[in-house]
């Protein structure tokens, strides 16, 4: 009877022993796999590298303005420059720069022969770039911060055949195509008014601001106000004709 108990204790330890080192097993080959994956993935991650820093236009003709004698502009940022000719404005973002002594070539596009501006400390010295190719020339505009109020003058425009007028051109002291004008920020008032078709349109210094309503012949006021980053005189009158 004793010899059939211990005997029963033995096989019944033998199946536990038996069910149990599947399972430690399973348990230690969990745990390589596991501690394997972390450390590929510690090694992958150590070995990118961060991607290099987008090209920045220099930092002299950052948030500059230039003109050339056609009033054609540039105007540039960190990374990008805006054109304005009289086809409209285009935006370019740096792809590349390269340093040669004092100047410095930003590239706009993959090619080296063409959409590039050549730039000095603090000049533009040649420009090729969408519609633009004009070398010197380019003269620099007073930032904002020490920019003087834009001044201006008007005549009115008549229909020849009538005398009526039916717009204004408005004359400004320098080239404002780099400002955020608007018709919204134009302003007409006393012998005339804004209709819901009126445009401002332009180039350069000289803008056209029509149709306009003519209440009564006499002088019209055109005055601009809350336009962003720029100042201009006080209100100019011009006669008008009804």
């Amino acid at each position: 009877m004793r010899m059939h108990r211990y005997r029963h204790f033995y096989i019944s330890r033998i199946k536990r022993s038996k069910i149990m080192k599947p399972s430690l097993k399973w348990i230690s080959t969990f745990l390589g796999i596991t501690v394997l994956a972390a450390v590929m993935v510690f090694s992958i991650a150590s070995c990118q590298q961060e991607p290099d820093p987008d090209p920045e236009v220099p930092t002299t003709l950052q948030k500059t303005v230039w003109t050339d004698p056609s009033e054609n502009q540039l105007a540039f940022t960190k990374t990008d420059v805006t054109i304005y000719t009289p086809s409209g404005q285009q935006q370019f973002k740096v792809k590349n720069t390269v340093k040669n002594g004092q100047n410095t070539t930003l590239f706009f596009t993959n090619s080296k022969e063409n959409d590039y501006i050549v730039c000095g400390d603090s000049s533009v010295i040649e420009v090729n770039l969408g519609s633009l190719q004009q070398s010197g020339e380019w003269n620099k505009e007073n930032s904002d911060w020490d920019a003087p109020e834009i001044q201006f003058t008007l005549s009115a425009i008549n229909d020849p055949e009538t005398g009526s007028t039916t717009g204004i051109l408005i004359t400004f002291d320098r080239p404002i195509n780099h400002v955020n004008l608007t018709v919204k920020n134009t302003n007409v008032g006393s012998s005339a008014e804004k209709m819901s078709s009126t445009k401002l349109t332009g180039f350069g210094s000289t803008w056209t601001l029509s149709p306009i309503h003519v209440i009564r012949t006499g002088a019209a006021s055109v005055w601009f106000n809350n336009v962003q980053g720029a100042a201009f005189g006080s209100a100019r009158s011009v006669p008008v004709q009804q």
